[in-house]
C-alpha cells in the first residue's frame, strides 16, 4: 500500500474516535472531559499532518518549515568536512617530508660534524 493511503486512513480512523469521544462526553454533559478530547484531537490532527504544513502564526508567534533549510545545511557541511579531510590529508603528508627532510638534515649535520673532527688543520 501506498504510505500517503495508511496515512490517510489512520488520520480519519483517529479523527473518528476522537470526534466519536467528545460527541460521547459532551451527551454525557462533561464539558471539560469533551473540551480536552477536542483539543486532544486537533493536537493529533495537528501532529499527523505536521509535515504538510509550511508556515504556523499565532499569538505573535511565527514558525516556518525548516527541514529543507536543514537539508541544504547538512550539505553544505559535507562539502565542508570533505574538503577539511583532504586538506588534512594534505598536510599529514606536508608533515611527512618535513620529518624525513628534518631527519636528513640531522644526518648530514651529524656527517659534517665526523668530517670536521678528522680534518686536521
Amino acid at each position: 500500500m501506498d504510505k500517503t493511503v495508511i496515512e490517510k486512513v489512520s488520520t480519519v480512523i483517529i479523527m473518528s474516535v476522537v470526534t466519536a469521544a467528545v460527541i460521547f462526553f459532551g451527551y454525557q454533559k462533561q464539558p471539560a472531559e469533551m473540551g480536552l478530547m477536542a483539543a486532544f484531537g486537533l493536537m493529533l490532527l495537528f501532529f499527523t499532518q505536521f509535515d504538510k504544513i509550511q508556515s504556523i502564526k499565532g499569538a505573535g508567534i511565527e514558525v516556518q518549515k525548516v527541514v529543507d533549510k536543514a537539508e541544504v545545511t547538512k550539505a553544505e557541511l559535507q562539502k565542508v568536512v570533505d574538503e577539511t579531510d583532504k586538506k588534512i590529508a594534505e598536510l599529514d603528508q606536508l608533515n611527512a617530508r618535513i620529518i624525513f627532510i628534518e631527519e636528513r638534515l640531522q644526518k648530514i649535520e651529524e656527517k659534517g660534524k665526523m668530517m670536521w673532527e678528522k680534518c686536521e688543520w
